[in-house]
């Protein structure tokens, strides 16, 4: 399981990613937003470049859109394409528009 370019919240005391059943094998994580829990570690898995702060998100869990000044603006993994050179990341953001729009590709579901 891959999870990169994603804006992850927890409560204070939970992980923010948890493997309960102990059968993730294989659980990569990288340049993700975290906001919540915790400000300095993303748990139990490694994040290489992880980022922590208040992601702006314009009405959090309907409307995912990032506002002016959100730290997660440009601030995304580049992931490569596909076999038939489509973005790992999709082509689409959440309003189907293009992913990347900016210098580099957003953290979360919005390209601003």
């Amino acid at each position: 399981m891959t999870v990169k370019n994603n804006i992850l919240y927890a409560k204070s005391g939970n992980s923010y990613v948890l493997n309960s059943g102990g059968n993730n094998t294989g659980v990569t994580l990288d340049t993700n937003l975290y906001f919540g829990a915790s400000t300095s570690s993303p748990g139990s898995y490694a994040d290489p470049h992880p980022k922590f702060g208040n992601p702006m998100l314009a009405g959090p869990p309907t409307d995912l859109h990032v506002l002016v000044g959100s730290p997660a603006i440009d601030a995304g993994l580049a992931l490569g394409n596909d076999a038939s050179g489509l973005p790992l990341s999709g082509s689409l953001d959440i309003d189907r528009n293009s992913r990347v729009t900016g210098v580099r590709i957003n953290i979360g579901a919005h390209e601003r």
